[in-house]
């Protein structure tokens, strides 16, 4: 029996080891793609906490015919996607691009006018990903960031492995445009 394999069915047996685990193992796999997806720490969190919830709760109706972590960007993609459809856009202050660059209050080294535009440059590239379509924003993220195979993409998609590659080609295609 895989490692893999022994974490769900002491999952599916309700071990708080297990939960402990399998938290420590993908939590940060999980709130990266929620970020990467929104564009926002807290609603990665809440991407987090949903998926962290509805894996907890489904947990016992995984059957093993994919991996466990191709399940998971499954349930993860679906809590961004609710996400999402509630997001409103937000300013960032000064006070919070200090917090976010690990700057102490009264540091001199901290050049504004450079973290402004590397912070720019980052949202021109966020917002373009946040602007596509979320059926090619979810595979060129999980292709390109998360480094998954067009075959993981495709299950986590339940969709053909030519029809991943063609989605991730077309968002490249979309970004490169809107980066422009």
């Amino acid at each position: 029996m895989t490692d893999e394999r022994q974490l769900v069915t002491r999952l599916q047996e309700g071990s708080e080891e297990a939960f402990t685990q399998f938290f420590d193992q993908y939590r940060n796999t999980i709130y990266n793609f929620g970020l990467r997806f929104c564009g926002n720490p807290d609603e990665a969190s809440e991407v987090l906490q949903d998926t962290l919830i509805n894996t907890f709760r489904h947990i016992k109706n995984f059957k093993g015919q994919s991996k466990l972590s191709t399940w998971l960007y499954r349930i993860a993609s679906n809590a961004c996607l609710m996400r999402r459809r509630k997001m409103k856009p937000g300013d960032v202050s000064l006070d919070q691009m200090e917090e976010e660059a690990g700057v102490e209050p009264g540091d001199h080294r901290f050049k504004p006018d450079q973290l402004l535009e590397q912070k720019e440059m980052n949202n021109i590239i966020q917002d373009a990903l946040v602007a596509l379509p979320e059926s090619y924003r979810i595979p060129f993220i999980l292709k390109e960031i998360e480094q998954l195979s067009h075959k993981e993409i495709a299950e986590i998609l339940d969709t053909s492995i030519p029809n991943a590659k063609v989605r991730v080609h077309r968002a490249r295609l979309m970004l490169r445009e809107k980066i422009a």
